[in-house]
């Protein structure tokens, strides 16, 4: 019992920053999923013309990923559901479970900065963000709102290049534009200085591809 007691200072820790890391793998996760259906699939002709995506809740507790299909641009989307025609409006029964959705833990909440800093303020914004036909590029939600299906900077999840690089983040690619804020998710319990907590920030480029980085 007093070896336990001496570990848990050290153990406790360890594990508030794997459930950081757990996060950021579903994210990428529900990612990639979206984008292999949406380069699996040819643009479907219906109006508006739903994409696959990602929807990260951040209005709920617990924060959620889910791989989505629909064409808003805000608020909560259709989730792509277990035994969904994605060619067949009809066969969408919002009843049924989601293909693929993952559920934070409770001390993991989504955090975004807009400044060149870099420091992380605790936001309540969700994040949607779709993958192109055929090339799973991602699109901004408000394009794919508009009936737009042309690759644009998405405005939801990213890191401009400045702030990439004053974060340890190398962009072989070009990042999206410096309008992004910083995204990250964070321990409750995080503070930048003096320094407490766990925050890993992370960004969906143009290519297509997340880089992550702990902070």
């Amino acid at each position: 019992m007093i070896m336990m007691g001496m570990a848990a200072p050290a153990i406790l820790p360890m594990l508030r920053h794997g459930k950081i890391n757990s996060a950021i793998n579903d994210i990428m996760t529900c990612w990639r999923e979206a984008r292999v259906m949406a380069m699996g699939h040819s643009l479907p002709s219906l109006t508006p013309v739903p994409h696959f995506g990602i929807f990260i809740q951040s209005n709920s507790s617990p924060v959620s990923v889910t791989v989505i299909y629909d064409s808003v641009s805000s608020g909560t989307p259709n989730f792509l559901v277990q035994g969904q025609d994605p060619s067949v409006p009809s066969s969408y029964n919002a009843a049924k479970p989601p293909v693929s959705q993952y559920f934070f833990s409770r001390n993991v909440v989504l955090a975004t900065s807009t400044t060149t800093t870099g420091l992380p303020s605790t936001s309540g914004t969700s994040i949607i963000l779709y993958a192109q036909y055929g090339t799973g590029l991602p699109l901004d939600p408000a394009d794919v709102n508009a009936g737009r299906g042309a690759v644009a900077a998405p405005t939801g999840v990213g890191v401009a290049g400045l702030q990439a690089t004053s974060m340890g983040i190398s962009a072989p690619v070009t990042p999206v534009p410096s309008v992004c804020p910083i995204t990250m998710l964070q321990t409750v319990d995080f503070v930048n200085s003096p320094r407490r907590g766990f925050s890993t920030a992370f960004a969906i480029y143009n290519a297509g591809f997340i880089a992550a980085q702990e902070q």
